[in-house]
């Protein structure tokens, strides 16, 4: 199992920044991991998307669930298939200077052909 986690100072406020964490066309804008919203409507706890990981010739289609919804200050998520167990968290705060402090943490569980990709 792989354990993660980071933080980034952006010099944006967090309702501004949350929208590129729960929005598909501007998530594609900073991250290499296309998601795809499955459930209409925005976002909330139960609502579910895939997103597409490639590495090589292999290719994996995860779908993650929302686990956890606090528009500006959090989104938590687990996944209900696909060959990687993901389970992470966004986290923003506003920061002195005005801007959001960005954290994320999780766990990734490989599994099938993935495991031999697995770091």
């Amino acid at each position: 199992m792989i354990r993660y986690e980071s933080q980034v100072s952006i010099r944006k406020p967090p309702e501004v920044v949350f929208t590129y964490l729960v929005e598909p066309e501007k998530q594609a804008l900073w991250s290499g991991v296309p998601m795809r919203q499955l459930s209409d409507g925005p976002l909330a706890p139960g609502s579910r998307m895939e997103v597409t990981f490639a590495m090589g010739p292999l290719k994996a289609v995860v779908g993650l669930e929302v686990t956890g919804l606090e528009p500006a200050r959090r989104m938590a998520f687990t996944t209900y298939s696909g060959p990687i167990r993901w389970n992470g968290e966004y986290r923003l705060q506003s920061n002195t200077s005005g801007g959001s402090d960005l954290s994320q943490h999780g766990t990734l569980e490989f599994t099938g052909l993935w495991r031999v990709v697995e770091p």
